[in-house]
């Protein structure tokens, strides 16, 4: 697992993704929570409220409940991740784990594979 993105910040909560292509995980990442909160909070909701990952975030259900949550549609999360202006990330870190989840994103999309995430 690739934990750049966690160390020095043990004892804080750690995000962890990892990707599944035909049932065999490929790639898994720890990121430090912070990084992740930051992250999310640049989803803005529609005009409906929250849509795809983002509700789930907001409301602290299903993936913050059951270690190894598998995401709900790949592509939806993808194109949100997306649509994220970098310049509204303060910190080089911030920018460089967006890239990583992009990456793992695009992935999961191209290979029809799945993510599942848990928060320790």
């Amino acid at each position: 697992m690739n934990e750049s993105y966690y160390k020095g910040h043990e004892g804080d909560e750690e995000i962890c993704f990892r990707l599944f292509i035909n049932a065999e995980e490929i790639e898994s990442i720890g990121i430090w929570g912070g990084y992740f909160s930051t992250i999310i909070k640049l989803i803005p909701p529609k005009k409906e409220g929250w849509i795809g990952f983002p509700y789930y975030y907001h409301l602290n259900i299903g993936w913050y409940d059951k270690e190894n949550w598998i995401v709900p549609d790949i592509n939806l999360f993808y194109e949100q991740l997306q649509k994220i202006d970098e310049n509204m990330l303060e910190y080089k870190e911030d920018k460089e784990v967006l890239c990583l989840i992009r990456s793992i994103f695009k992935k999961a999309k191209e290979s029809c594979g799945h993510i599942t995430i848990s928060s320790y």
